[in-house]
């Protein structure tokens, strides 16, 4: 499961350290010189605890003039903040789904947080495979 973490696994692997998780994200992308996309469709699905964080996430690729995609719980707290987006079924609730909307190249980024819990684990996986 390619989830991230400091372990290597392979070469060429990076690891950003700083005092907070942005900076140090940030640090291991700009290692790896990753170009992300300035346009086009971000897809999201995030666990619970991360949902208080999205919502400024979302605006700032809204601002962008990027198109946003989400499954369930997640659109519903963007439509909540009045952030239009499309939604998605995970994988485990039909098709077509968000690995579909992945593997067709319908989507330029995703933003995946994992939960932890059984169902959602193996979303989460299939997810961050089909990204790779």
């Amino acid at each position: 499961d390619p989830v991230l973490g400091p372990e290597m696994r392979s070469t060429g692997e990076v690891l950003g350290l700083a005092s907070s998780f942005g900076e140090a994200f940030f640090k291991s992308q700009e290692a790896t010189q990753t170009v992300l996309p300035t346009s086009g469709t971000v897809l999201m699905s995030v666990c619970d605890r991360d949902k208080d964080k999205l919502v400024e996430v979302a605006r700032e690729f809204q601002k962008a003039g990027m198109g946003l995609i989400a499954t369930a719980g997640t659109r519903q707290v963007l439509l909540y903040a009045g952030i239009p987006c499309e939604r998605t079924f995970k994988k485990s609730e039909g098709r077509p789904n968000l690995i579909d909307l992945i593997l067709n190249q319908q989507v330029d980024l995703v933003v995946n947080t994992p939960s932890g819990t059984a169902g959602s684990s193996e979303d989460g996986s299939a997810i961050r495979k089909a990204a790779i």
